[in-house]
């Protein structure tokens, strides 16, 4: 049993070494730990960008400069998990900020993806009031929008002309 403890610990402390880095211009929020379809464990950290500001495309090109990409929520339970964390940081976010979700289809019940994945929102999402709206029929990319102490999904336009700051995510597997 002490020996199964001390590879876990052993595995832990190298995860987080990986995954334990300072990059210029962001902000750590936190860790996700997690597991894909397969059973492999990892862990999700994410950071908001502190010095950099883009459309949503342009947000999503800058995550990929630093081998990351936008930040995706998996499950319901990752999305809450995130605020918990994230709410540490909120004098950070400005009122709303980039991720990683974006929709196929047009219309009312639109299906939201993640484009890290590519894999269909598998929850329903809270969305701001007001929102999903579609604004002017270019709204297809997905923001998270501050309210109060939580966050609230919100419909954004891809390639807007607003600059806004935006969360990445790097994927961190245990060797």
């Amino acid at each position: 049993m002490i020996k199964v403890l001390l590879f876990i610990t052993t595995i832990a402390i190298a995860l987080c070494r990986q995954c334990d880095e300072d990059i210029v211009g962001f902000r750590k929020l936190g860790m996700h730990h997690t597991a894909d379809f397969d059973g492999e464990r990892y862990a999700k950290v994410f950071y908001l960008s502190t010095d950099f500001e883009g459309n949503w495309m342009d947000a999503r090109s800058f995550c990929k400069t630093f081998d990351m990409d936008l930040a995706s929520f998996e499950t319901s339970y990752e999305f809450s998990n995130f605020g918990r964390f994230a709410v540490k940081s909120l004098h950070y976010f400005d009122k709303w900020t980039h991720i990683g979700g974006i929709s196929k289809t047009v219309g009312k019940n639109r299906e939201w993806y993640w484009i890290a994945t590519n894999r269909r929102v598998s929850y329903p999402l809270t969305f701001a009031v007001g929102q999903p709206n579609n604004y002017l029929g270019r709204q297809n990319c997905l923001g998270v929008s501050k309210e109060e102490k939580m966050f609230e999904f919100q419909d954004i336009d891809c390639h807007g002309r607003f600059e806004e700051k935006f969360i990445c995510q790097k994927i961190c597997h245990f060797d």
